[in-house]
């Protein structure tokens, strides 16, 4: 749950600070350039290609780990549930790498904006779907629930109605396609279109009526138990010692704030908004109160899925008497799928369709991001010729290609690796060396934040020099990273939630030594 607020919380962030993002994006839009973290960052201190270079390759590879992780993570979930007792791991990375290429590549950013929207109608399916059923099991189940179990059914329930009145049966985009014909939209929709918004209404309805009947069953449950019962176990939830440390705390509460800021794939999402969706030129009529507005909506619906992803977990655990530990979710998924009943195979598919698209949806973003990254930074810095506001069109057809050659054999290394670590347990979602992996990943990005924050809020007066720039970067890798490494020796894994603090401190201090250096520098001028 603090993971979910602080979740918002960052998009919040974001979306105080959209003004100044806002103008560079459409600055950049105009001239054809970068609007990746990578291109504001080097366009804010110094204009220079070395910190282009620099941040833009540690993004492109924190992107490919994270993406390797997500396969590697989605493949062992959905291992238990598929038949049979062969090892189908790699085959199932395997796909899910090949829907993130048919997702992107194909329509590029804009095209992965709009299979988003289907993706997330299909995750709100299976979750909704698999939440219902573990629900009914948990309340039919003879037991009396406990304070947790309470709780969660309340806050669940609370999510179904805000999902109802706020969705109001719109999670799929049923807009109609429309294709570019010499720079103008054509009203010309293909069959295949056609057929996929009519199958989007229907799945619509459905994910409305799911969500109605688990609204109904969670008041059922929770109408049985009374008022003054529900309060107070609700209370005695809350009020439950944890065991997470403060350290554990502290990056629960930094991750989020500060990662959505320092996420291209967020900045992508941004700019598409910028975009005429019929021209596909920049909407110069759009107003910043329906940019703010949209950018609410998806700072709520974002805390409100990772809400509704806890309690399903909470309730799922409690339904199953699935004994906590560090792969309880796994071990979760384990006895569900060896429960001989109908109920549970149903829940058992609802949820790989969840986690399939879960995973699915986070990859092509993040792939996105990448082809956005070597595309507009990366390849300019290598080829000053291919850059977007002096190639020509033939050179940028060039560029175009050599960005899909760099992200398509960036795709290979990771099926190179998957596949080299496939019999590795170290690497398993359950260990220690998976989230490590992951952490290590998104330290990588948030060495980007004294830099992205600064200019956003200060605006020029918080440019520093290039030189100054890359080790602000360099320090909190290095903070990180030497974090994490301290922590795989066994005697210091607690020390492994210390490395988003130790990153975004060390980076926020050097930032500061330089600020105050640059301004005593201009002073003496």
């Amino acid at each position: 749950m603090i993971f979910s607020a602080m979740f918002g919380a960052g998009l919040y962030l974001i979306h105080r600070l959209r003004l100044p993002m806002r103008a560079f994006m459409s600055q950049a839009l105009e001239r054809d350039r970068s609007v990746t973290v990578p291109g504001f960052i080097a366009r804010q201190h110094g204009n220079d290609a070395r910190v282009q270079l620099i941040a833009a390759t540690l993004s492109v590879c924190a992107f490919a780990g994270l993406i390797a992780s997500a396969a590697i993570g989605a493949a062992s979930l959905v291992e238990p549930i598929l038949p049979g007792g062969l090892n189908t791991t790699f085959p199932i990375a395997c796909g899910l790498l090949g829907l993130m290429l048919l997702y992107t590549i194909p329509a590029g950013n804009s095209g992965a904006m709009r299979s988003a929207q289907a993706q997330l109608g299909i995750l709100y399916f299976g979750l909704i779907g698999s939440t219902l059923i573990v629900l009914y099991m948990l309340i039919s189940s003879a037991g009396q629930m406990p304070p947790q179990g309470t709780f969660a059914v309340t806050v669940l329930a609370a999510c179904c109605a805000i999902v109802l009145i706020y969705r109001r049966s719109r999670y799929i985009d049923t807009s109609p396609f429309r294709s570019l014909v010499s720079g103008e939209a054509t009203d010309i929709e293909p069959l295949g279109a056609r057929l996929f918004r009519r199958f989007s209404r229907i799945v619509n309805e459905l994910i409305a009526v799911l969500a109605a009947t688990t609204l109904v069953i969670a008041l059922i449950g929770l109408y049985a138990q009374g008022v003054t019962a529900v309060i107070t176990e609700s209370v005695s939830a809350l009020r439950a010692e944890t065991q997470t440390s403060i350290s554990g705390l502290l990056a629960l509460v930094l991750l989020p704030i500060f990662y959505p800021i320092v996420d291209t794939t967020n900045w992508l999402r941004i700019t598409a908004l910028e975009i005429d969706p019929h021209s596909g030129r920049v909407d110069t009529g759009r107003t910043p109160e329906t940019f703010a507005r949209v950018l609410a909506m998806y700072a709520s619906a974002s805390a409100l899925l990772w809400l509704l992803i806890c309690m399903f977990g909470t309730i799922a655990v409690l339904a199953t008497n699935t004994p906590g530990g560090a792969d309880v979710l796994r071990s979760f998924i384990v006895r569900l799928a060896s429960q001989q009943n109908d109920l549970a195979d149903v829940a058992s598919w609802l949820l790989l369709v969840s986690v399939i698209a879960m995973a699915v949806l986070t990859s092509s973003a993040m792939f996105s991001a990448i082809l956005a990254t070597i595309r507009y930074d990366i390849i300019p810095a290598v080829w000053s010729s291919l850059a977007p506001e002096r190639a020509q069109p033939s050179n940028e057809a060039l560029a175009r290609r050599r960005a899909i050659i760099a992200g398509s054999s960036l795709c290979v290394v990771m099926l190179i690796a998957l596949f080299v670590l496939n019999d590795n347990p170290a690497l398993s979602f359950t260990s220690g060396r998976f989230l490590n992996l992951q952490l290590a990943c998104l330290c990588a990005q948030l060495a980007f934040g004294p830099l992205v924050l600064g200019p956003l809020i200060s605006g020029n007066s918080a440019a520093i020099s290039p030189a100054w720039a890359i080790a602000v970067i360099g320090a909190g890798v290095a903070a990180g990273q030497g974090v994490i490494i301290v922590s795989l020796q066994p005697e210091h894994t607690a020390w492994l939630w210390s490395a988003i603090p130790a990153c975004l401190g060390s980076g926020l201090s050097l930032y500061a030594v330089a600020r105050l250096w640059t301004s005593k520098t201009a002073s003496g001028a």
